[in-house]
């Protein structure tokens, strides 16, 4: 058996999570996807929300950030893992192969992180394609997706 991780982490990395902002709006346009925040916005019934209520102006006053759109992006991935097995010689002498392994591996398995966005690691980007923001996340890209490959290596 043979096996390979590799992991990766940042601690310490503030991103701005421009989601909350978007409350400013009164109404919000449910024929798009929403995050599961605007649930926790102030309203009659949820009187003990984390976020204001909807279209209230400290979402984002003056136009800027508050403090709510700032959140940890410290996190820990494992970014892939490989397992491999090389069938005994026994086995693969009978079927008439000189070696024979199987491999199955897997990227992106899962991240431990606090932050509320899709992925910590998500940044702006603009129409076009273009980065226009290492340190915030206005949800728009994708998070990193989760593949998994199966293989098998066979010699005559």
């Amino acid at each position: 058996m043979i096996y390979h991780l590799i992991f990766n982490f940042v601690q310490g990395n503030s991103r701005e999570w421009t989601i909350p902002s978007r409350f400013a709006d009164a109404r919000i346009d449910l024929s798009f996807n929403q995050p599961i925040q605007v649930l926790d916005t102030w309203s009659a019934d949820n009187n003990s929300a984390t976020y204001a209520r909807l279209g209230s102006s400290t979402h984002r006053p003056s136009g800027g950030a508050t403090s709510k759109d700032v959140q940890d992006g410290s996190y820990t991935r494992l970014r892939y893992l490989g397992i491999g097995y090389n069938l005994p010689q026994k086995v693969i002498n009978n079927i008439g192969f000189n070696t024979a392994r199987i491999t199955l591996s897997g990227n992106n398995l899962f991240t431990i992180t606090n932050y509320a966005g899709q992925d910590p690691e998500n940044v702006t980007v603009a129409p076009g394609g273009s980065s226009i923001s290492r340190s915030s996340d206005a949800g728009f890209a994708y998070p990193q997706a989760r593949t998994f490959t199966f293989g098998v290596q066979l010699s005559f």
